[in-house]
């Protein structure tokens, strides 16, 4: 298996990061989505990676 790269999850649109990950199938029906993005509210890819750990 190959090394996850840093940025795993991470997606970016316009200039600001956002995690996602994707939804077990069992709480699907109870939270209404298949994937949760949540805004890390910064644009920088080291910081965003680095926040992104904690």
């Amino acid at each position: 298996m190959s090394d996850v790269p840093k940025k795993h999850r991470l997606l970016k649109r316009g200039n600001m990061f956002y995690h996602h990950r994707r939804v077990p199938p069992h709480l699907v029906d109870a939270l209404g989505k298949k994937v949760v993005k949540v805004s890390l509210g910064m644009g920088n890819l080291s910081k965003a990676t680095q926040y992104q750990r904690c």
